[in-house]
């Protein structure tokens, strides 16, 4: 899950990404505000910025990031991506840009989803964000998983239940763990890429975690700032139009 920064692979992307959009928009790339992102940085130096893009295309992740880092000077953030993208090279190449991979698709007793990129439930009014756990309740709920993965078929809505449940508490301390070390993060609160060109209602697992954090104190204080990325072609066009008709 968790994202591995290498100032090596930024730097190689950062002069290969350079070369790449020279060929994908020769009319040149137009970056509004970088300069009210790094005052923010300059004058929270402690506190984390949030960022939130809207998506239109696979190459989101890599733009904004080389945006941030040639444009402002700024830090990577640390990237939301789906596990769908967890594959051989790519994978590993965007875990060291700081990509953490989470579960697109985490089922719960009542057989719902959490939604693409969504890992936390707040479609009810009701529901309430996994309180922190300790790490021995941790190793207990492993313990509790393994025995009902060797147990019978009646106990998998138990497994299914357990492993959610550690799974949400686990994503949780992570997100915690990066604001309190005064990291940025990125996601996609429309959880998927657009296909449509509009904006896709938004998942709010992730904001919440961020949100809570800071209700309960665990963090002292984040910065959130929303971004439009728009094009005037995607490169994914040709297939954006076929799946539309």
């Amino acid at each position: 899950m968790a994202g591995n920064i290498n100032s090596l692979v930024i730097r190689f992307l950062g002069w290969s990404l350079k070369l790449v959009w020279k060929k994908l928009f020769p009319a040149g790339m137009y970056v509004h505000n970088i300069d009210q992102i790094c005052k923010l940085s300059q004058n929270n130096p402690n506190e984390s910025i949030v960022f939130i893009p809207t998506h239109r295309s696979h190459i989101d992740y890599l733009l904004l990031s080389h945006c941030l880092f040639t444009h402002g000077g700024l830090r990577m953030p640390y990237i939301a991506a789906g596990d769908n993208l967890r594959i051989p090279i790519v994978g590993q190449m965007l875990n060291s840009a700081g990509a953490f991979f989470i579960r697109r698709n985490q089922k719960s007793s009542k057989n719902s989803s959490f939604g693409n990129l969504s890992v936390l439930d707040t479609t009810s009014s009701t529901s309430t964000p996994p309180r922190a756990i300790s790490s021995s309740s941790l190793s207990n709920l492993s313990k509790k998983i393994s025995k009902l993965k060797n147990g019978k078929d009646s106990e998998t809505i138990g497994d299914s239940m357990l492993e959610a449940s550690l799974y949400k508490s686990i994503f949780r301390q992570y997100v915690i763990s990066l604001l309190k070390s005064s990291q940025s993060i990125e996601f996609f609160i429309e959880g998927g890429r657009s296909r449509s060109g509009l904006v896709e209602n938004p998942k709010f697992g992730l904001l919440t975690t961020i949100i809570e954090s800071v209700r309960d104190g665990s963090v002292k204080d984040v910065h959130i700032v929303p971004i439009t990325i728009t094009y005037e072609r995607p490169i994914e066009c040709d297939s954006l139009v076929s799946y539309n008709l």
